[in-house]
């Protein structure tokens, strides 16, 4: 069994992709003696527990984000309190979710149905 088939038993939920172009800003939290980085990128794929998006900033596998999911839904931004970069390639970079205040979660769980019926 090859790398990507494992990692796709792995997959708990499945990934919706977007039916239109969505944002999201981020912060990534500084270690010890190093400042925050802020950035933006495109939201490609997202599911209650994690999304895949471009940027251009540098972001390293392992560190802690804060995120701010704009999915233009014609509702307010959501908040991610906390997530973790699993992985990073040619511009992309998958979180894995990690804390979502209880009302951005049914928001994001009303807005993934939403999409998936599109």
């Amino acid at each position: 069994m090859d790398s990507s088939s494992r990692r796709l038993e792995r997959r708990r939920v499945t990934r919706q992709l977007l039916p239109w172009t969505c944002f999201c800003s981020f912060q990534v939290q500084g270690s010890e003696g190093t400042l925050p980085q802020e950035g933006e990128g495109e939201l490609f794929d997202l599911s209650i527990m994690g999304c895949r998006f471009s940027t251009d900033s540098r972001i390293i596998v392992g560190e802690d984000v804060a995120l701010i999911l704009l999915l233009m839904d014609g509702r307010k931004p959501l908040h991610v309190g906390h997530a973790e970069v699993r992985w990073v390639k040619n511009g992309f970079v998958g979180l894995v979710f990690r804390h979502i205040p209880p009302g951005d979660e049914s928001q994001l769980s009303e807005s993934l149905q939403l999409f998936a019926a599109r």
